[in-house]
């Protein structure tokens, strides 16, 4: 009978440290670095990281578990370094580790990247028999005072970043080591063996608007030998200050975890689990309290990074208005006025094609020039933000006013030219720079002579003024045959004005 009692203890509190999530598992949404050493060194600056979590409060002895990460990039070169150290203490089991870690990046092609880490490090392992409650402390089945031992450890990750979405594959406790705790005077021994974690996870990180940012992820882990198990979270950001998320974890509960950075360098975040299966379901919920701190300077000095950044908001940008439009050509309905609504995005982009160039070889001047001329990048990176904030300004107001002023060839007959000027339009700008760009391409390269005329808030480029029907569906033919569409993209268009 005493002896059933023991080992019903040591089954229960077995149970209890196989059902836990692992510490290095939980936080994977704010701190994937836990899981896959590839993800070290994503900060500009040195980042430490903190987190202490508390399963199961309503249970004396449930587990507890403490986790101290830093990493940051090295300088000049495309290698990472971190470390980490962890504590895990279950009842009568207590787990620590500590490892070193070292990652290194190649880019595949534009956004792509793929990122590989390695981690190697040593596991500390006790049991503590003196916690088991038992009618007979002298058991045989009982070690009298526990031990601890020591054993190598080790970890590694792939990433596969492609601009906005991130798959990796990663491994933990590669050793398999296997740990005797014996006690000599009496022969006793007990054995605790390590076993290797896989997981496969994924995200993708959606700007909903200017404010609000969505970023659904999928883990997928397994123990050695047994079926993988599915966590899902859903973490939504705004204006980078605050989030909020709401997560599920197959054959356990769900998950709501919140936190915001409290300045550049600081975060703190919470997270509680609700177990709605197994003992948790009856043993209250689980708390995570995390913080985050940012070290080595400010984002500003980091200039080289920053124009990566801002060069990538740009394309990813263009990549959007580009999906637009494939998504409108794609529908029912009225193809024809909605491609019209996307003329004037169409010029944009061609423009900002020819800016994005320019912007990439004004960073290699840049990065040549980046320790004697900080200053001067960091009004480069003003100017590039303000014109994203410009074009976002800007273009539904190109929207409405091409909509408003466009005539409808196919629906006159005439042109009512005692009431109105009438005009073949190459393009609409809201900025003079870009439509005095147009019109020295048009000239230089096609020998056409434009005007350049004001209208409201927006500055139009025409060929000229036609006073028929006719010459009008003339000029438009001859310019869409004559220019390229990089410059003219799906054709001119007639504006009119009143006189």
């Amino acid at each position: 009978m005493k002896k059933l009692i023991i080992l019903f203890s040591l089954l229960f509190f077995g149970f209890l440290a196989k059902s836990q999530q692992d510490p290095l598992y939980s936080h994977y949404a704010v701190q994937p670095y836990l899981i896959n050493p590839a993800y070290i060194g994503d900060d500009s600056l040195i980042s430490v990281f903190t987190m202490y979590r508390n399963q199961w409060a309503g249970i004396p002895g449930a587990p507890q578990s403490q986790v101290l990460t830093i990493d940051a990039k090295l300088n000049k070169n495309r290698g990472y370094l971190g470390g980490y150290i962890w504590n895990d203490q279950s009842n009568i089991i207590r787990k620590t580790g500590a490892l070193l870690t070292y990652a290194y990046s190649v880019e595949l092609g534009s956004g792509q990247e793929l990122k590989a880490g390695l981690s190697m490090g040593l596991m500390q392992v006790g049991v503590d028999f003196s916690k088991i409650i038992a009618e007979n402390n002298t058991e045989s089945t009982l070690l009298k005072n526990g031990a601890t031992k020591t054993s190598p450890d080790a970890a590694f990750g792939l990433r596969y970043t492609n601009k906005n979405f991130e798959f990796g594959v990663s491994s933990n406790h590669l050793m398999n080591s296997k740990i005797n705790l014996t006690e000599e005077t009496n022969f006793k021994s007990a054995t605790f063996q390590t076993i290797k974690n896989y997981f496969i996870h994924a995200s993708y990180d959606w700007a909903a608007n200017e404010n609000f940012t969505i970023k659904p992820t999928i883990l997928l882990r397994s123990n050695q030998g047994l079926p993988f198990q599915l966590d899902g979270v859903v973490n939504t950001t705004w204006k980078d200050l605050l989030w909020l998320g709401l997560g599920y974890r197959q054959n356990y509960g769900v998950t709501i975890n919140a936190g915001g950075n409290l300045t550049d360098y600081i975060a703190l975040g919470y997270d509680y689990d609700i177990a709605t299966t197994g003992i948790g379901a009856q043993a209250g919920g689980t708390h995570e309290f995390f913080l985050r701190f940012r070290l080595g300077g400010k984002r500003d000095k980091n200039a080289e990074l920053l124009a990566d950044s801002a060069l990538h908001e740009v394309a990813i940008d263009h990549e959007r208005l580009t999906s637009v439009e494939e998504r409108i050509n794609g529908m029912d309905g009225d193809v024809e006025k909605l491609a019209r609504k996307l003329d004037s995005l169409r010029k944009e982009v061609v423009i900002h094609e020819i800016e994005i160039d320019s912007l990439k070889l004004k960073k290699n001047d840049l990065q040549a020039q980046i320790t004697d001329n900080k200053d001067l990048m960091t009004e480069k990176l003003i100017e590039l933000r303000k014109i994203k904030d410009q074009l976002s300004k800007d273009r539904n107001r190109i929207h409405e006013f091409v909509d408003m002023e466009h005539v409808e060839l196919a629906e006159v007959d005439t042109f009512d030219t005692k009431r109105w000027h009438y005009y073949v339009v190459l393009g609409t700008y809201t900025d003079i720079n870009y439509a005095k760009f147009l019109q020295r391409v048009l000239m230089r390269d096609y020998d056409i002579k434009t005007t350049l005329e004001s209208s409201k808030d927006y500055m139009i480029v025409y060929s000229r003024e036609v006073f028929k029907k006719e010459e009008a569906l003339e000029e438009i033919k001859y310019l869409n045959s004559t220019i390229n569409k990089e410059y003219l993209a799906d054709g001119a268009w007639v504006y009119h004005k009143r006189k």
